[in-house]
């Protein structure tokens, strides 16, 4: 099922960071002094998957996790991934990549480099 074309990718992340820190965290003791660090976050390309809606992804997800870092005490981001495993393969999940496989770059390295600078 693909997310609503306004917000969701945000949504999705306002809402994983908000279980994380109100339901699973106290489970574990894990307190509000206790950053959240988001790691592996990304949306591939691919077969059916564009290049542009990646940079719409991007900038909604690192957008929630900008806006709500206060809030849930988020000290850390990272992107999944640098570079796609295998461009041309049928499988989405090797297009991840801010960069093809032979390292030319996607749009969505550009708005990266444009989000983390900001």
């Amino acid at each position: 099922m693909e997310p609503p074309t306004d917000t969701g990718y945000r949504d999705g992340m306002v809402s994983a960071m908000s279980q994380l820190r109100e339901c699973f965290m106290p489970i574990a003791r894990l307190g509000r002094d206790v950053p959240i660090h988001v790691e592996e976050n990304g949306w591939p390309t691919g077969p059916g998957r564009s290049e542009a809606e990646q940079v719409r992804a991007m900038r909604q997800m690192v957008g929630a996790v900008h806006d709500f870092r206060g809030t849930y005490n988020i000290t850390d981001y990272r992107w999944f991934d640098l570079r796609d495993h295998n461009s041309s393969g049928p499988n989405f999940q090797q297009h991840y990549g801010l960069l093809r496989d032979d390292y030319t770059r996607k749009p969505a390295f550009r708005v990266y480099r444009r989000l983390v600078r900001r």
